[in-house]
């Protein structure tokens, strides 16, 4: 009776879950696909748009996306679910107020989660259970292909959570609206060079 009341307590403060999500188009197994994060403040949300500074400030990067905690336990608590599969109680969802309206894909999980980290909530993680997601049906997303409807979502989400979450000043707003649009630019050349590189192979077959 005493360890169901010690349990009891320790998960009063978890309010849901998510198992393992295996986005069959990006390289790797589930294990290895980052899906749950920390609380991003402004210079997380910078770093991860930016691959110079993911790789300069790769600890932190790491550390964000909950690499840390590797390998994870049977229930590792955090924050910030990914947005293809969680659940969480529907009593607690609507005390925080749900979901944010003022986003459309690519914020609206940072924003529960900070709605949830202020009020000392929790999901958990379990890692037993995998769930398949089919990465990009709603954004026509591909690896390597420059999408700017997508990074326009992601643009306006993450710039109005910097704006509404953070009290993001002009300077962060700036560095974060440039992280962005950089890494756009620099998907649009990886993109080229990688078109380019395909078409020479596929000549030099051909010959």
């Amino acid at each position: 009776m005493g360890d169901f009341k010690r349990v009891k307590k320790e998960r009063a403060d978890v309010v849901g879950a998510q198992p393992l999500i295996h986005s069959f188009r990006l390289p790797g197994n589930a294990a290895e696909q980052p899906t749950i994060r920390r609380v991003p403040d402004v210079w997380d949300l910078v770093i991860t748009e930016s691959i110079v500074l993911r790789y300069i400030f790769r600890n932190r990067y790491r550390r964000f996306l909950m690499m840390d905690a590797k390998p994870y336990g049977e229930h590792t608590r955090f924050f910030v679910p990914s947005g293809a599969f969680f659940l969480i109680r529907a009593r607690e969802f609507h005390e925080i107020g749900g979901f944010d309206e003022g986003t459309f894909l690519y914020g609206e999980e940072f924003i529960l989660g900070k709605k949830l980290q202020q009020w000392n909530k929790h999901f958990l993680f379990d890692s037993t259970v995998t769930v398949l997601h089919y990465q990009g049906a709603a954004t026509g997303f591909e690896r390597w292909r420059p999408n700017r409807q997508m990074y326009n979502f992601r643009r306006a989400s993450q710039m109005y959570y910097l704006r509404q979450y953070l009290n993001g000043n002009w300077l962060q707003r700036c560095c974060l609206f440039s992280a962005i649009e950089i890494g756009y630019q620099i998907r649009i050349v990886v993109w080229i060079l990688r078109r380019v590189s395909l078409l020479l192979n596929g000549r030099a077959e051909g010959q």
